[in-house]
């Protein structure tokens, strides 16, 4: 073990000690920063760089040691100094090497009052998409950043926790010709005598670590028309694109649609956009979509690059994407969460306002159906025994990376959406603008979010219990809903408790302030009228001197909730399908599903219920059964099931694909756009109409070409085709269009086509094939943050599970060696997708347990994976029985 010398001031990341007051959640408080100013010197071109980091600091308790962050770096000239003293050389002790905690240890006390930490640093760039990184492209190294969640300690010696909200000042020093661009806008340079440039930015307003930017290296910029002035702001913001070399000219469109986003989310907050420029960045190679870096927001290429010419997945995800980044500029920047268990106060507010403001913008996209669609899948993960709550305790470094989920994001969405509407729209944006005043530049709890919303209510204390109750536990309400009608007074009994899949291991008692909205059905009216379920069996009268033909017992789809109707109601509510909206309808196809997930409804009849659903009109109810149609032809589906099954996909589903028609219409709606898309990529895997392999391998084949001088034409065909077309020659076709396509991928930088190529690829059936595919995601052709896409796409296919898990098994380093940091503890997730037994399970218990442990995110991500596996089982078990 090394151990730094004292006062000689170098740590490694290999020297550990360990100690017991070692903190691996939140820092001790005795020792805070107020202010940083930081120095970097970086070449792109080199493998590391180096720096010199002043962090003015508030001891508010006499001690002899403190904590900050380093995580790789190699400390240097480490010292204390405060006004009227001698400066103090200080020692460093990397004490949690995995968490990059170092224990700074002066000789002397160090009194209360202001002090400054002073030191020098090198580090070595991160090639995993975390912190201070590289990638290349076009042949150049390119260097950007990505600190969320624990990203910053890898790239500077820091306080790295969100509570510390403080001002920055950087200067970056770069070689002559290459751009470096900071979170602030540049006040000045100054040519070294080395021929450098340094480059110096405006101190920032208050900001944590995880939200600090910088990009070095030969990026384009494109400097676009600036945001103009609104009522609420009286200046211009500058606005920039940001990209590889040769690329910038491919950001116009996404730049161009910028300023009406901004001014969108600026009325709707009733306060200006807080920062003083805005960059948008396209990142080659990124772990995540996008990162809400205030100034300077970092993207995912392909969604910089969207056009009125892409895709409508890509499109709809890149403005969605947009939006929801965006956002971030107030819930996330300007006001903050001071720790990660309050995460959800970012995240799902940028995605319930991203629905809101894209909904408003451009209606056809569909982004309200978007929220739903969120809030059902997250479902899902909130009916496992290990699911996390929204506001989630994190007591340890490793638990950080897990709060980035589907609980987070959409459930936190649904949640939101359903306070709002109980509130009220126009309370609940008062409550919001309220609360940006009180917070702006600070940082707010769950807590004050409930009293803001309080603040709005006729009823705060009812309202914060509501809201708490959402928040502060997991799980699905389920409503089990009676109807009762009587001489034209109609009663709905209702009971509540904890949704539960089959083979669930959790307590069902669970109890909510549930807010449910019913609709009403009578003749060709409907009505609405909504109440509070504050107990866990509720009686509900409702309005009206007639027996209701149907009720629906989520009106609009609006509350987080499931449930359950008499046999008599649920048979009147089939019969009026056709008289409900389509969040209503989606719902009730959740509904469906959920009751076979939870073995109260057979293989049988939920083949007799999902035909229902394609009576519809809108794409995501259409395609809602389809996912359990499959699964119940692989897992438990007799010989004559399968049948149906694929009678049913083909002449019920295919028929309304063959209508619409494969290729877009002049005149098509976006809707139907989506639909026709939606109904491609569906039945190319599940189904597969002869007519519709046929029609897509041969527009495959005019994609990747042929022979040794095949080129790749990807105008061939409509970017909404190229991922279907490309997947289904490579099935068709086998190895001749395999190896194509890896040739193609050799030689093709572009993103989005990229993805096509790697989807195709993975989306093999072959076993040889399947061995090529899985070990080319650990080669040099596919970048780090694109093994995703190649890898999850192979765990769709049945026929590939054993021998996924057995590569997961045999390349176990060499995966982790090469993904992203923050997937790390997430590559459980991967060998669960292939398993499906209880001998599976201790398998995966077994591989995983001593691996993951130290990695962020890990020990959850293993605890989902493995219960995951388990209820699998019980539902095989479950369904085979009838």
């Amino acid at each position: 073990m090394l151990r730094t010398l004292l006062f000689s001031l170098a740590i490694l990341a290999t020297s550990v000690v360990h100690a017991g007051d070692v903190p691996r959640g939140k820092l001790p408080r005795q020792v805070v920063p107020t202010s940083y100013a930081v120095d970097l010197r970086m070449d792109a071109r080199a493998d590391r760089y180096s720096g010199a980091v002043a962090i003015e600091l508030e001891v508010k308790e006499a001690t002899d040691h403190f904590f900050i962050h380093a995580r790789g770096s190699t400390l240097k000239d480490v010292q204390l100094i405060r006004a009227r003293m001698a400066p103090i050389a200080v020692t460093t002790e990397l004490v949690d090497a995995g968490g990059g905690t170092v224990r700074v240890t002066s000789p002397q006390p160090i009194s209360p009052g202001r002090w400054q930490l002073r030191l020098n640093f090198d580090a070595p760039y991160d090639q995993r998409l975390q912190g201070a990184y590289k990638v290349k492209t076009g042949g150049l190294d390119y260097v950007m950043t990505q600190m969320e969640p624990l990203g910053a300690r890898n790239a500077f010696p820091n306080f790295d926790e969100p509570a510390f909200k403080t001002p920055w000042t950087f200067t970056i020093s770069v070689p002559k010709g290459d751009t470096a661009i900071f979170n602030t806008q540049e006040t000045g340079t100054e040519t070294l005598a080395d021929g450098w440039v340094k480059h110096s930015y405006a101190q920032t307003r208050p900001l944590p670590s995880y939200l600090i930017a910088f990009a070095v290296g030969p990026w384009e910029l494109i400097d676009f028309d600036a945001i103009p002035k609104t009522a609420l702001r009286d200046h211009v913001i500058p606005l920039r694109g940001v990209a590889a070399r040769g690329q910038s000219q491919r950001m116009k469109y996404m730049l161009g649609e910028t300023a009406k986003i901004v001014t969108a989310l600026e009325t709707y907050f009733d306060y200006p956009y807080p920062y003083d420029k805005l960059d948008l960045l396209a990142a080659p190679d990124f772990a995540y979509g996008a990162m809400e870096n205030p100034g300077l927001i970092t993207y995912r290429d392909s969604l910089m690059f969207a056009d009125l010419k892409s895709a409508t997945s890509q499109r709809r995800g890149a403005l969605g994407t947009h939006t929801h980044e965006l956002g971030h500029q107030w819930f996330g920047d300007l006001v903050t969460m001071p720790w990660w268990d309050d995460i959800w106060l970012n995240e799902a507010f940028a995605t319930w306002i991203s629905a809101k403001i894209v909904h408003q913008i451009y209606p056809e996209l569909e982004a309200d159906m978007d929220l739903l669609g969120g809030g059902l899948g997250a479902m899902g993960a909130d009916s496992l025994a290990t699911a996390r709550r929204i506001h989630n305790p994190v007591e340890d470094w490793t638990e950080v990376s897990s709060t980035f989920d589907g609980i987070t994001y959409q459930k936190g969405g649904a949640v939101l959406s359903m306070m709002e509407r109980y509130l009220g729209k126009d309370k609940f944006r008062a409550a919001l603008r309220a609360h940006m005043r009180k917070f702006a530049f600070g940082s707010a709890t769950s807590i004050d979010l409930g009293d803001s919303l309080a603040a709005q209510s006729d009823n705060p204390e009812v309202l914060r219990k509501a809201f708490a109750s959402f928040t502060d536990q997991p799980g699905v309400p389920m409503l089990d809903t009676t109807l009762a009608c009587k001489d034209g007074k109609a009663t709905l009994s209702v009971k509540q408790s904890r949704y539960a899949p089959n083979g669930a291991s959790f307590a069902t008692d669970t109890q909510w302030l549930v807010p449910m909205c019913v609709r009403v059905g009578r003749g060709d009216s409907t009505s609405t009228e909504c109440h509070l379920l504050d107990r866990a069996e509720s009686t509900i009268t409702l309005a009206g001197d007639t027996c209701p033909d149907y009720v629906h017992p989520n009106a609009d789809g609006a509350g987080y909730y499931r449930f359950r109707l008499d046999a008599e109601a649920q048979n009147a509510l089939n019969a009026a399908f056709v008289k409900l909206n389509a969040f209503e309808q989606r719902v009730l196809a959740d509904s469906v599903g959920a009751a076979f997930d939870a073995g109260t409804m057979t293989v049988a009849q939920y083949l007799d219920a999902a035909p229902r659903f394609a009576k519809a009109t809108q794409g995501d109810v259409i395609t809602a059964p389809i996912g359990d149609l499959e699964w119940i032809k692989e897992r438990v589906a007799t010989s004559a099931q399968q049948e149906r099954i694929d009678t049913m996909l083909r002449d019920i589903w295919g028929a309304q694909l063959k209508t619409l028609g494969v290729d877009h219409r002049d005149g098509d709606s976006e809707a139907t756009k989506s639909l026709r898309v939606d109904l491609i990529n569906t039945l190319s895997e599940h189904g597969r109409p002869q007519w519709l392999v046929d029609d897509l391998a041969a527009r495959g084949r005019k994609i990747i070409g042929s022979g040794d001088d095949a080129k790749l034409d990807v105008d061939a065909v409509h970017r909404d085709l190229l991922g279907a077309s490309l997947r289904t020659v490579a099935r068709v076709d086998g190895t001749p269009a395999f190896d194509l396509i890896e040739r193609h991928l050799a030689t093709n930088e572009d993103s989005v086509i990229r993805g096509a190529l790697m989807g195709a690829l993975g989306n093999t059936r072959d076993p040889a094939l399947l061995q090529r595919a899985l070990k080319l995601g650990l080669g040099p052709s596919v970048k780090s943050g694109e093994m995703i896409r190649l890898y999850f796409g192979a765990t769709e296919q049945p026929e590939n599970h054993a021998a996924i898990w057995a590569f997961v098994q045999q390349q176990y380093d060499a995966l982790l060696n090469k993904l992203p940091s923050v997937w790390q503890g997430k590559i459980a997730f991967f060998g669960s997708a292939a398993l499906c037994s209880e001998a599976g399970a201790n398998e995966l218990q077994g591989f995983f347990a001593n691996r993951v442990k130290d990695l962020e995110g890990g020990p959850r991500a293993l605890a989902q994976g493995v219960e995951g596996v388990k209820l699998c089982t019980a539902r095989v078990a479950k369904h085979q029985q009838h």
